[in-house]
């Protein structure tokens, strides 16, 4: 009993710090999860015939929710409907995903359509002729919107060119004022992954190095942003796929300080990333202090190996609303 309670706290404290410092944790973060609670039912029998009493309970499915990811979140107040924001992001995994089960699945009005691995030919069968479209540099990253769309600059991917760029920023002309928006599409550790499990011991220096390249990407990204932000106060919103869970070093150092969307509306594990096994959250929305989430929800499996997100927020100059969040930012991953 208390020895499997132990085992949880160590994986779960392991995730949390060891994520994107150690090799071994980086990969605990990205392997299915739930084997580990396997035998918490038995475990959870055993304490209450045993009668070790409802805090030892408590505990376990505590930790067990905490590996998972777990968020319960009430519904928030929707005061401001009419200046809301909403946008749906998806890494559409080169257009396997089928167009018309992505449209049908977009609120009645929508303000951003963002893709991560997306080709021509999916976004002109998804979105309205009459829309903006920006694809800077030809690669995989999609904007398009019913607004104007302004500002439209990338960032080429540091390493491993081939893959296009880590990022698009531009200023989406909207009738509540302008939106401040940046879509990531960032490093992924698999390939570290995949050369252990071929080369065993040899693949871990691999990994480490991705790691490393997965945190100079995300600082160099926060110090464009950081540029950017010094010139325009309107309100931000950062998108994408991070390929980083919430524990992850990578996540904790240069998005934390960003509201998350489904760690502040979200309900259940919100995994974003689909394998045979298992999914991961490693799709987020993010957002500053000058934006209110009202909503987010994943949307259902469309055929690619991502969900998407679908998010909306209520601009508090538009709104003249005085929300506050409580706590920081970290609170709400």
């Amino acid at each position: 009993m208390w020895g499997y309670t132990v085992a949880l706290a160590v994986i779960v404290g392991s995730l949390w710090i060891g994520t994107d410092r150690w090799w071994w944790a980086t990969i605990l973060a990205f392997a299915p999860r739930w084997p580990w609670l396997v035998p918490a039912p038995l475990v959870l029998l055993f304490a209450v015939f045993a009668r070790w009493g409802v805090g030892a309970c408590a505990l376990i499915i505590t930790l067990g929710a905490v590996l998972m990811g777990v968020r319960v979140n009430l519904p928030l107040p929707r005061e401001h409907t009419g200046a809301e924001f909403r946008l749906v992001t998806m890494n559409v995994a080169g257009g396997k995903v089928n167009p018309n089960h992505f449209t049908a699945i977009w609120p009645e009005r929508i303000d951003l359509v963002v893709l991560q691995e997306g080709g021509r030919e999916f976004i002109e069968q998804v979105v309205p002729s009459d829309w903006f479209v920006e694809n800077p540099d030809s690669g995989g990253i999609f904007i398009a919107s019913p607004h104007p769309i302004g500002g439209v600059d990338s960032l080429p991917r540091p390493y491993m060119p081939s893959w296009g760029q880590s990022a698009v920023r531009c200023v989406v002309e909207t009738p509540q004022g302008p939106v401040r928006v940046v879509i990531v599409h960032l490093r992924t550790p698999r390939d570290g992954f995949e050369r252990i499990l071929s080369n065993r011991l040899s693949g871990i220096a691999h990994l480490k190095t991705a790691i490393e390249e997965r945190l100079q990407e995300s600082r160099v990204l926060r110090e464009w942003i950081s540029q950017w932000e010094d010139a325009d106060r309107a309100p931000l919103v950062v998108a994408g796929d991070f390929n980083s869970p919430v524990e992850s070093l990578v996540y904790q150092r240069y998005w934390s300080d960003l509201y998350n969307a489904f760690g502040i509306a979200g309900l259940g594990i919100g995994g974003t990333k689909n394998t045979g096994w298992h999914s991961i959250r490693i799709d987020h929305v993010l957002c500053d202090a000058e934006t209110k989430v009202v909503s987010c929800e994943v949307t259902p499996n469309l055929g690619g190996d991502h969900r998407g997100l679908i998010v909306s927020l209520a601009m508090k100059r538009a709104t003249g609303a005085q929300y506050e969040y409580t706590g920081n930012a970290n609170a709400a991953r």
